[in-house]
Protein backbone atom coordinates (compact mmCIF):
# COMPACT_ATOMS: atom_id res chain seq x y z
CA UNK A 1 0.00 0.00 0.00
CA UNK A 2 1.22 3.39 -1.04
CA UNK A 3 1.95 5.64 1.90
CA UNK A 4 -0.80 8.43 0.73
CA UNK A 5 -3.26 5.97 0.38
CA UNK A 6 -1.77 4.10 3.78
CA UNK A 7 -2.54 7.86 5.36
CA UNK A 8 -5.84 8.40 3.85
CA UNK A 9 -7.29 5.55 5.05
CA UNK A 10 -5.64 6.22 8.79
CA UNK A 11 -7.15 9.50 9.05
CA UNK A 12 -10.85 8.00 7.76
CA UNK A 13 -10.61 5.32 10.74
CA UNK A 14 -9.84 8.36 13.01
CA UNK A 15 -12.75 9.85 11.77
CA UNK A 16 -14.63 7.20 12.50
CA UNK A 17 -13.20 6.66 16.08
CA UNK A 18 -14.77 10.22 16.46
CA UNK A 19 -18.18 9.73 15.07
CA UNK A 20 -18.97 6.43 16.46
CA UNK A 21 -15.93 4.63 18.19
CA UNK A 22 -17.75 2.62 20.96
CA UNK A 23 -19.09 0.34 18.13
CA UNK A 24 -17.88 -1.97 15.20
CA UNK A 25 -18.21 0.09 11.96
CA UNK A 26 -19.25 -3.10 10.67
CA UNK A 27 -22.08 -4.78 12.38
CA UNK A 28 -22.49 -1.97 14.94
CA UNK A 29 -21.58 -4.38 17.89
CA UNK A 30 -20.36 -1.95 21.00
CA UNK A 31 -16.87 -2.89 21.70
CA UNK A 32 -16.30 -5.02 25.20
CA UNK A 33 -14.11 -2.95 27.65
CA UNK A 34 -10.84 -4.47 27.12
CA UNK A 35 -10.93 -5.76 23.64
CA UNK A 36 -8.84 -6.00 20.38
CA UNK A 37 -9.74 -3.63 17.77
CA UNK A 38 -8.63 -3.45 14.00
CA UNK A 39 -8.73 -0.21 11.21
CA UNK A 40 -8.56 -1.31 7.91
CA UNK A 41 -10.01 -1.85 4.76
CA UNK A 42 -12.93 -3.66 3.69
CA UNK A 43 -12.92 -5.91 0.08
CA UNK A 44 -15.52 -3.27 -1.20
CA UNK A 45 -12.39 -0.74 -0.64
CA UNK A 46 -14.46 0.88 2.58
CA UNK A 47 -12.16 2.25 5.52
CA UNK A 48 -13.32 0.39 8.90
CA UNK A 49 -12.76 -0.28 12.46
CA UNK A 50 -13.80 -3.16 13.66
CA UNK A 51 -13.63 -5.89 16.42
CA UNK A 52 -12.90 -9.41 16.67
CA UNK A 53 -16.29 -9.86 15.80
CA UNK A 54 -15.48 -8.50 11.97
CA UNK A 55 -11.56 -8.28 12.24
CA UNK A 56 -11.67 -11.18 9.35
CA UNK A 57 -13.72 -8.56 7.43
CA UNK A 58 -10.89 -6.81 6.40
CA UNK A 59 -8.77 -7.04 3.41
CA UNK A 60 -5.95 -5.24 4.75
CA UNK A 61 -5.27 -4.71 8.74
CA UNK A 62 -3.28 -1.35 9.13
CA UNK A 63 -3.82 -0.45 12.70
CA UNK A 64 -4.59 -2.44 15.64
CA UNK A 65 -5.73 -1.07 19.16
CA UNK A 66 -7.26 -1.73 22.67
CA UNK A 67 -10.64 -0.50 23.45
CA UNK A 68 -11.32 0.45 26.61
CA UNK A 69 -14.33 2.40 28.59
CA UNK A 70 -12.30 3.15 31.91
CA UNK A 71 -10.87 6.13 32.24
CA UNK A 72 -7.37 5.28 33.70
CA UNK A 73 -6.33 8.97 34.47
CA UNK A 74 -1.85 8.82 34.05
CA UNK A 75 -1.37 5.95 32.41
CA UNK A 76 0.93 6.10 29.30
CA UNK A 77 1.97 3.86 26.78
CA UNK A 78 5.02 3.96 24.55
CA UNK A 79 4.56 6.08 21.22
CA UNK A 80 6.29 5.33 17.78
CA UNK A 81 8.05 8.34 17.23
CA UNK A 82 9.68 9.04 14.36
CA UNK A 83 12.94 7.29 12.66
CA UNK A 84 11.68 4.26 14.10
CA UNK A 85 11.58 1.15 12.53
CA UNK A 86 7.94 -0.30 11.51
CA UNK A 87 6.78 -3.16 13.94
CA UNK A 88 6.02 -6.28 12.60
CA UNK A 89 2.62 -8.33 12.76
CA UNK A 90 3.81 -10.07 15.56
CA UNK A 91 5.64 -7.16 17.52
CA UNK A 92 2.53 -5.42 17.05
CA UNK A 93 0.29 -8.06 18.32
CA UNK A 94 2.56 -8.83 21.65
CA UNK A 95 2.11 -5.05 22.18
CA UNK A 96 -1.27 -5.06 22.37
CA UNK A 97 -1.67 -8.09 24.42
CA UNK A 98 0.58 -6.28 26.83
CA UNK A 99 -1.96 -3.36 26.94
CA UNK A 100 -4.71 -5.87 27.73
CA UNK A 101 -2.85 -7.21 30.48
CA UNK A 102 -1.71 -4.00 31.97
CA UNK A 103 -5.62 -3.17 31.56
CA UNK A 104 -6.98 -6.36 33.19
CA UNK A 105 -4.27 -5.67 36.69
CA UNK A 106 -5.73 -2.17 36.65
CA UNK A 107 -9.31 -3.29 36.80
CA UNK A 108 -7.98 -6.16 38.99
CA UNK A 109 -6.34 -3.39 41.49
CA UNK A 110 -9.33 -1.19 41.06
CA UNK A 111 -11.58 -4.08 42.30
CA UNK A 112 -9.57 -4.93 45.02
CA UNK A 113 -9.53 -1.41 46.36
CA UNK A 114 -13.32 -1.45 46.20
CA UNK A 115 -13.56 -4.90 48.67
CA UNK A 116 -11.07 -3.36 50.85
CA UNK A 117 -12.60 -0.30 51.51
CA UNK A 118 -16.37 -1.32 50.83
CA UNK A 119 -17.20 1.00 47.75
CA UNK A 120 -19.87 -0.59 45.66
CA UNK A 121 -20.17 1.92 43.11
CA UNK A 122 -18.92 0.64 39.33
CA UNK A 123 -17.64 3.94 38.61
CA UNK A 124 -14.67 3.98 40.98
CA UNK A 125 -11.62 4.61 38.99
CA UNK A 126 -7.14 4.30 39.04
CA UNK A 127 -5.09 7.13 39.07
CA UNK A 128 -1.47 6.24 37.89
CA UNK A 129 -0.73 9.96 37.21
CA UNK A 130 2.45 11.50 39.60
CA UNK A 131 0.63 14.20 41.74
CA UNK A 132 0.81 15.94 45.46
CA UNK A 133 -1.60 13.16 46.83
CA UNK A 134 0.21 10.20 45.19
CA UNK A 135 3.59 11.35 47.13
CA UNK A 136 1.36 12.19 50.05
CA UNK A 137 -0.11 8.30 49.88
CA UNK A 138 3.26 6.70 49.36
CA UNK A 139 4.92 8.92 52.15
CA UNK A 140 1.79 7.53 54.57
CA UNK A 141 2.33 3.77 53.52
CA UNK A 142 5.46 3.96 54.09
CA UNK A 143 5.13 5.34 57.31
CA UNK A 144 2.10 2.84 58.21
CA UNK A 145 3.27 -0.57 56.43
CA UNK A 146 0.98 -2.77 58.01
CA UNK A 147 -2.29 -1.26 56.22
CA UNK A 148 -3.31 -1.76 52.60
CA UNK A 149 -5.68 1.04 52.11
CA UNK A 150 -6.60 4.89 53.59
CA UNK A 151 -9.32 6.88 53.59
CA UNK A 152 -8.30 10.76 53.22
CA UNK A 153 -9.74 13.82 52.19
CA UNK A 154 -9.80 14.71 48.98
CA UNK A 155 -6.56 17.02 47.60
CA UNK A 156 -7.51 20.15 46.09
CA UNK A 157 -7.39 19.63 42.17
CA UNK A 158 -7.84 15.48 42.70
CA UNK A 159 -11.29 15.53 42.09
CA UNK A 160 -11.39 16.90 38.64
CA UNK A 161 -12.91 14.95 36.00
CA UNK A 162 -14.96 12.73 38.25
CA UNK A 163 -18.46 12.76 37.21
CA UNK A 164 -20.32 12.89 40.58
CA UNK A 165 -18.05 15.29 42.34
CA UNK A 166 -19.67 18.53 40.43
CA UNK A 167 -21.97 19.48 42.75
CA UNK A 168 -22.32 21.27 46.24
CA UNK A 169 -22.53 18.95 48.80
CA UNK A 170 -24.08 19.25 52.15
CA UNK A 171 -22.47 21.37 55.24
CA UNK A 172 -20.52 19.61 57.31
CA UNK A 173 -19.49 16.53 54.65
CA UNK A 174 -15.99 16.57 52.59
CA UNK A 175 -15.30 14.22 49.68
CA UNK A 176 -13.06 11.33 50.69
CA UNK A 177 -10.83 9.55 48.65
CA UNK A 178 -9.87 5.49 49.16
CA UNK A 179 -6.24 5.00 48.50
CA UNK A 180 -4.28 1.66 48.14
CA UNK A 181 -0.54 0.22 48.70
CA UNK A 182 0.61 -1.33 45.66
CA UNK A 183 2.88 -4.01 47.28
Amino acid sequence: MKPSARRRIERQITELMKADGDRCSSCKTPFPDNSRTFGGITAGGDSALVGECCHRKLKDTILSGVYVDQRYKGLKFGQAGQGQQPRSAAQISEAVDAMQRTFQRMDQATDTVKVKGGVATKDARINTADSPWKDDDARWFKANQTRSHRLRPAFAGELEGLSNADGPIPAGHEYQMLAACRT
